[in-house]
């Protein structure tokens, strides 16, 4: 019996190629999460015109019309208070497909109001809008998803992504996220190009029953999902290991809905590491090389500075924020110590 899984990730490969397609499997996952009440919301980062929301639009949207809710990339958080009033939003997956406008069309206060509201309608399932006129009118504006809550899909360039990305996890926002990177080569443009007619004319798999229960997880099983938690701990540069093991225990719930088990298994933990493991690492990402530079133990401060272009004081706060985070671990000090000494001979300040 083929399973869901593989139905799915079949037709994604070779409907947008293997990057895209994972990441589509994985917004699908998402969907899922939020069938089963256990939702955890992704935020695609991809250099412009790479194909982030396309599979959304074409795949996502249409095949799971009755869980997503499509709000596109022009509104506020003001405007979501209204449409909730028609209750459209509750028990959803909300697609945001171009954050890299939603946030670039408003003013720094709105902005950031935004993105306080969707941190506290994922966290609390409850925003309340409050301004000078709603005070005025004793009127109560609010998005209220209730005890289903809610999910989103979010997709952002890469090079807003950086822009934003204090903003985003300032409040905590950002935190929440299962954060996926990718970039596609040239080689891998000019393939989708070429073969544009022969995917366009797939047809979406006929998907057998997904479990919509919450399946059971055995101690081994939550033993490898921490391990992986840890690696995209280290990756990402997180603050809380326990927050992203929480995110990735609810891919692995979606992960085994998806093919129909009650129980977890480890085919459900290979699949999962196989697809997400992949796309966990920004590259770009300031703090991950100022580690990767730091962990080398042949650049000083001052080079390092150069190299990514953030000032010694903010190199000086972030190395003290990975000791104190358990980031940078007693090991990985003795390992760069050896380094540090096999290349220059001392152990003196860098």
């Amino acid at each position: 019996m083929t399973q869901n899984s593989l139905l799915l990730l079949d037709y994604y490969w070779r409907r947008w190629g293997k990057k895209t397609g994972d990441i589509t499997y994985i917004n699908n996952l998402a969907v899922i999460s939020q069938i089963i009440k256990r939702p955890f919301p992704v935020l695609v980062v991809a250099p412009s015109q790479q194909g982030k929301s396309t599979p959304l639009v074409e795949d996502i949207k249409p095949n799971w019309d009755k869980y997503v809710k499509w709000l596109g990339s022009d509104f506020t958080i003001h405007s979501l208070c209204g449409m909730d009033s028609d209750g459209v939003l509750q028990d959803k997956t909300w697609i945001i497909n171009d954050m890299t406008l939603l946030l670039s069309s408003k003013a720094e206060r709105t902005q950031q109001r935004l993105i306080n509201g969707l941190a506290e309608v994922l966290s609390e399932g409850y925003y309340e809008y409050s301004d000078r006129m709603t005070q005025k009118m004793k009127k109560i504006e609010c998005i209220n998803v209730g005890k289903n809550g809610c999910n989103m899909i979010l997709c952002i360039t890469q090079r807003s992504f950086q822009k934003n990305e204090e903003k985003l996890i300032e409040n905590t926002f950002g935190n929440r996220l299962l954060k996926v990177f990718y970039s596609l080569t040239m080689v891998e443009q000019e393939e989708l190009y070429l073969t544009i007619q022969e995917r366009s004319e797939l047809v979406y798999p006929k998907l057998k029953k997904i479990y919509e229960g919450i399946p059971k997880i055995t101690k081994p099983i939550r033993k490898m999902i921490l391990a992986l938690a840890k690696t995209i701990y280290i990756h990402q540069m997180s603050t809380s290991l326990i927050k992203q093991a929480q995110i990735l225990e609810r891919v692995v719930l979606a992960q085994a809905s998806l093919d129909n088990h009650k129980v977890v298994t480890e085919k459900d933990i290979e699949i999962v590491e196989k697809i997400i493991m992949t796309y966990v690492k920004d590259n770009d990402n300031a703090k991950r090389k100022l580690f990767d530079l730091w962990l080398e133990g042949t650049y000083k401060y001052y080079e390092i500075s150069r190299i990514i272009e953030r000032s010694i004081s903010w190199i000086e706060k972030q190395v003290n924020e990975f000791k104190q985070s358990g980031i940078i671990t007693t090991d990985l000090i003795k390992e760069r110590d050896k380094k540090r000494l096999a290349y220059s001979g001392t152990l003196e300040s860098l």
